[in-house]
């Protein structure tokens, strides 16, 4: 079996990766024997014989195997490159799941090589996640609000969202900080004027230009304003990796094409101008390589939290101390 997560909506992805391994160990793999990540600490990033070695591996005291590769689609983009991972993915055994994890825009991987020649089979299943907008962002609100127990008035909860925008991450954040004060009464606009921050976006890209000008005082500032005004480590350690492969990916674009401005940049990534200007300013502070070993860190230490080895705060504190020293 292969199923397809992507899409800029991370937030909802990571969810769903997430209940589709708890639901795998739970029904078909209790002894956690059969799940293997790529890239990892000890496997190479996207070695094809490697991968197919696990996929092709029969499952060890279990039903199934589970393998989730993630960001394979961000190393090529031809035909001639995709071919021969997809002829690999052809011949998936019945016994292995094969999740190919993306945080590509939608657009940019519906617009892939290796998804188009599986777009139309029957036996793939895809799951996009963009961002949500308009009535869908407001029934996520909705549903969300239900789920953890908060009193709010339809009309304050729509004001909620307005301040804080599409970014889930931050808004499921906002909302948890309300129902903590609330602490089971109906939440009030005091409330939300003394405790709901508006979109972060600005504030990571503050926190960015510090740790890229190399300006460390400044960013560990940043840093601890952030988690002052109650930022979860969770989400701080999914906007520096969003803002990472971001400027990843702006860096390759300018390297391929010097002359590119934030509009071309805008257009190739699927992005807005003004993020796309703010990003190139920032990938100026570094080199494609130092750039790719500071992504390789982030999944390792992805893979550290799953396993508890290693805590959010630390692991936001390594990003940062890192990204300071390679600038």
């Amino acid at each position: 079996m292969l199923i397809f997560i992507y899409g800029q909506n991370s937030y909802l992805s990571i969810k769903k990766l997430e209940a589709m391994r708890a639901r795998f160990i739970e029904t078909l793999d209790p002894s956690k024997m059969n799940f293997i990540e790529f890239p990892n600490s000890t496997k190479s990033k996207f070695d094809l014989g490697e991968i197919m070695q696990a996929i092709q591996s029969p499952p060890f005291l279990g039903e199934k195997r589970m393998v989730v590769i993630k960001g394979l689609l961000d190393e090529f983009s031809t035909k001639p490159e995709a071919k021969p991972w997809i002829e690999s993915l052809a011949r998936i055994p019945e016994s292995t799941i094969v999740i190919l994890f993306e945080y590509l825009t939608v657009k940019k991987v519906e617009a892939h090589a290796l998804y188009k020649e599986f777009q139309k089979s029957e036996t793939v299943h895809f799951y996009p996640f963009a961002d949500l907008t308009g009535m869908e962002l407001n029934k996520w609100a909705q549903g969300y609000v239900k789920e953890i127990g908060l009193q709010i008035d339809r009309n304050l909860l729509n004001l909620v969202v307005t301040m804080v925008g599409s970014d889930l991450w931050q808004l499921s954040g906002e909302l948890d900080k309300l129902s903590a004060y609330a602490n089971g009464e109906a939440v009030s606009e005091k409330m939300i004027d003394l405790l709901v921050r508006t979109n972060s976006e600005e504030k990571i890209f503050e926190l960015m230009d510090a740790v890229g000008s190399g300006n460390t005082n400044l960013a560990l500032r940043c840093l601890e304003n952030e988690r002052n005004f109650g930022n979860s480590e969770g989400h701080l350690f999914a906007m520096l990796a969003r803002q990472v492969r971001l400027i990843l990916s702006v860096r390759d674009a300018l390297d391929a094409n010097p002359r590119a401005n934030n509009r071309d940049i805008a257009s190739e990534l699927d992005i807005h101008p003004f993020v796309a200007q703010k990003t190139m300013a920032q990938a100026n502070n570094y080199s494609l390589e130092s750039l790719i070993k500071l992504q390789n860190l982030m999944y390792e230490l992805d893979l550290m939290l799953k396993r508890s080895a290693v805590t959010e705060r630390v692991a936001v504190d390594r990003v940062i101390a890192e990204m300071t020293g390679i600038s």
